[in-house]
C-alpha cells in the first residue's frame, strides 16, 4: 500500500489549513502577522521617567548614592535618557551622583590606592581584603567593577562629543583618572586575575 496522500485528501488538508480547525480560522498560507501596538514615543517614554524619578528622588540622586555597586542601574537610567534625549540635565545628574560617590573614596592601608570602604560607603556586604582582622572591611573589586561600569560610559559619552567635552571634560578626566588608578591599577583587582589570587577569608569569585 502506498503511503502517499491521494489527490482528494491533500484537497482536504488545503482547505482545512485555510479554512479553520474546530471552527478557529486559521490564516492562509502567506498570510502577514498581526500588526503589533506601536512603540511608545520618547517623550512618553521621558514622561514616565521623569515622574518617578522625582517622586524617587525629590532631591536628585547625588547624595543618596552610597555604593558604586548598587548605583549602577540609576546612572544607567540616567545615561539612557541623556542618550535618547539629549538633555544634558540627565548627564549633569549622572556626573553628579558619579562625583559624590567618588567623594567617598578613602586611602584605608596607606598604599596610595583609593577604595570604598566599611563605614563610609553602604548598601553592599563588605569582606576583608587579606587574613589581617585589623584592616578594615573594603568593597570587592568584582562589585566595584561592575558598578564602576557606568563611570567609564559617562566618560566616554562625555570625551566623544566636542561640546560635551568643552563643557564637562576636565570632570570626566578626573572620573577616568579614578577608574585608571584606582580599579584598574590597583594591587588587589589587578592581582585577582593572576593564578595565585586568594580572597582573605572570603571566596573567591
Amino acid at each position: 500500500r502506498s503511503n502517499l496522500l491521494a489527490p482528494a485528501d491533500i484537497l482536504s488538508l488545503i482547505d482545512l489549513l485555510n479554512g479553520g480547525w474546530n471552527g478557529k480560522t486559521l490564516p492562509a498560507c502567506g498570510a502577514p502577522p498581526p500588526s503589533l501596538p506601536p512603540l511608545p514615543t520618547i517623550t512618553a517614554l521621558k514622561q514616565k521617567f521623569d515622574v518617578y524619578y522625582a517622586q524617587q528622588y525629590p532631591n536628585g540622586i547625588a547624595r543618596t548614592l552610597t555604593s558604586s555597586y548598587s548605583s549602577e542601574p540609576y546612572l544607567a537610567g540616567l545615561l539612557s535618557m541623556y542618550e535618547a534625549t539629549q538633555e544634558t540635565t540627565y548627564l549633569e545628574e549622572a556626573l553628579k551622583g558619579v562625583e559624590n560617590l567618588i567623594s567617598l573614596l578613602r586611602d584605608v592601608d596607606g598604599d596610595g590606592y583609593k577604595e570604598w570602604v566599611e563605614g563610609v560607603a553602604t548598601g553592599l556586604t563588605l569582606i576583608d581584603h587579606d587574613s589581617n582582622p585589623a584592616t578594615p572591611k573594603r568593597y570587592s573589586c568584582l562589585d566595584t567593577e561592575r558598578g564602576v561600569r557606568q563611570f567609564a560610559r559617562l566618560a566616554r559619552i562625555i570625551k566623544n562629543d566636542s561640546q560635551l567635552n568643552t563643557t564637562y571634560g576636565a570632570r570626566a578626566d578626573a572620573v577616568i583618572q579614578v577608574i585608571e588608578r584606582d580599579i584598574i591599577q590597583h594591587p588587589y583587582c589587578r592581582d585577582r586575575y593572576t593564578a595565585t589570587f586568594t580572597n582573605g577569608d572570603a571566596p573567591v569569585y
